[in-house]
């Protein structure tokens, strides 16, 4: 009877271990195809939003998108869940795979999603440009700039797509240049952001870093740019502390 019980509970125990490492297989086998499925079938749908001038194809893509990324979430959780000793380096590695496909399409669905707040956010940006210009009697070109603008303003009845391409004349308008003799020549775009329009030195100057500026005002050896917030950004030699501006503010 010992021996009849002992066989039973190995015979269970092989069962038991067979299905569970059949289970493992089965299931990771399915997660993988549907996984797969999904990356496929949202590749199919896409369409270059670059080379076409239909309105609805940008939010066609980005729907599917969105469910792309919805229906796969769940799927790569599952699959990160499974414990990587149970797996062999073959599907370790379809795994990585499968994990990067999954990022790089949520990254994307993103950028669409950043794009389209752009776009239903373009005639706000518009008015509170032109207003701050309004104010400021020393922008130079100022009413050509505005006239510019104005255009713009009314070209936001256009389609979509085409807000795309008057966001990006919009954003890479100079409304005033600076130039350090010794150093640089300095724009500012519409947008509040610098652009290094000449490199007079030897070094390797990036201004990327400074966004939202509202003013400009340049010496022979360094800068000073006004903020949004108030407060002010220095560059170039510090000699007599003409940079120390961490403490200003309006």
């Amino acid at each position: 009877g010992v021996k009849m019980k002992k066989t039973a509970i190995v015979v269970i125990a092989l069962f038991l271990s067979i299905n569970i490492t059949f289970a493992k297989e089965t299931s990771f086998s399915q997660l993988q195809q549907k996984a797969t499925n999904i990356l496929l079938n949202y590749e199919q749908q896409l369409t270059d939003v670059e080379t076409e001038e239909e309105k609805d194809l940008f939010y066609k893509n980005k729907k599917t998108l969105e469910k792309a990324v919805n229906e796969l979430q769940p799927l790569i959780n599952e699959i990160k869940a499974i414990k990587k000793d149970t797996l062999s380096n073959k599907e370790k590695e379809e795994i990585k795979y499968l994990i990067s496909k999954f990022s790089n399409l949520k990254k994307i669905s993103e950028s669409y999603i950043v794009k389209d707040k752009k776009i239903q956010n373009i005639d706000i940006n518009i008015n509170k440009r032109i207003n701050f210009l309004y104010s400021d009697s020393n922008t130079k070109n100022l009413k050509e700039i505005i006239t510019k603008l104005k255009e713009t303003q009314t070209n936001t009845k256009l389609n979509n797509f085409q807000k795309f391409k008057v966001l990006d004349k919009i954003e890479n308008l100079i409304v005033e240049t600076t130039t350090m003799p010794n150093y640089c020549s300095l724009g500012l775009k519409i947008n509040g952001n610098i652009v290094l329009l000449k490199n007079y030195s030897n070094k390797n100057l990036d201004f990327s870093s400074w966004t939202n500026i509202k003013k400009l005002s340049s010496f022979e050896n360094h800068v000073l740019a006004l903020k949004e917030d108030g407060t002010v950004l220095s560059f170039g030699e510090n000699r007599y502390g003409e940079c120390n501006t961490a403490n200003w503010n309006n």
